[in-house]
């Protein structure tokens, strides 16, 4: 069983705690997970001194992980799928109406997402639905994007990706070392700017895998106002 313990380091204006599992290997390694937790594996008998040593000196990395992994909101309230509830898309609110219908239906009504329902009185059935066409949503209008960001993008040497979709918990999208961008179906729920941001961002990646310097630097050159576009994303879906 690995031995763990908790510990800080101050860095600048911030104080990072980590955990450190001890554990029968030769070398330290650093994981920030998505939750903002941060884990130092290390020997069994490595110092203290030594461990805070590696985190002081990773602390410029671990807080770009955690500052991206804090880009995803607080947990939202519950959802009641009952008419008059709020539901973003494309970054604009609109009113829930719930009414009945012979088959499941969903549509953009003059500032209304109407959802048409056998069983109206469902939250559950409700919910499907709505899920659903986002869903289709995503997979309809975000290519599009993908397409004009990889476009603006060709002068670095950056490709269009392979699209996938799927709902991720702590995170808009990934991208894999073979090439397929993942992007969260949820992302259509966002403003164009920050969804331009996110797309922007998992491009950045083909060419720097990780967080490093050199990636903040080619994101930097790509979308100048990248800052505020990501302060707008964690503002506007903090409630979604």
């Amino acid at each position: 069983m690995p031995i763990s313990e908790v510990n800080t380091v101050s860095f600048g204006s911030a104080t990072i705690r980590y955990t450190v599992e001890r554990r029968r290997r030769k070398s330290l390694a650093i994981s920030v997970v998505p939750s903002g937790e941060v884990v130092v594996y290390a020997p069994v008998d490595a110092e203290a001194d030594r461990v805070r040593e590696k985190v002081h000196k990773k602390a410029p990395w671990i807080l770009r992980q955690k500052w991206y992994f804090d880009g995803f909101g607080s947990e939202a309230p519950p959802r009641r799928f009952v008419s008059g509830e709020a539901h973003r898309y494309m970054g604009r609110q609109y009113r829930l109406k719930v009414l009945a219908g012979s088959d499941a239906d969903v549509k953009l009504i003059a500032g209304y997402l109407h959802v048409h329902l056998p069983d109206k009185d469902s939250p559950d059935a409700v919910n499907k639905a709505i899920a659903k066409w986002y869903r289709q949503r995503a997979e309809m209008r975000l290519p599009e994007i993908v397409d004009r960001c990889a476009e603006r993008l060709k002068g670095f040497g950056i490709e269009r990706p392979v699209l996938r979709f799927n709902t991720f918990a702590k995170r808009w999208g990934s991208y894999s070392r073979q090439g397929r961008m993942w992007l969260n179906v949820d992302l259509i729920k966002a403003p164009l700017p920050c969804i331009e941001y996110v797309i922007t961002h998992e491009l950045c990646h083909q060419k720097e895998h990780n967080h490093g310097g050199e990636f903040f630097r080619l994101l930097n050159k790509v979308m100048p106002d990248w800052v505020k576009r990501k302060e707008r994303l964690e503002r506007v879906m903090s409630g979604v």
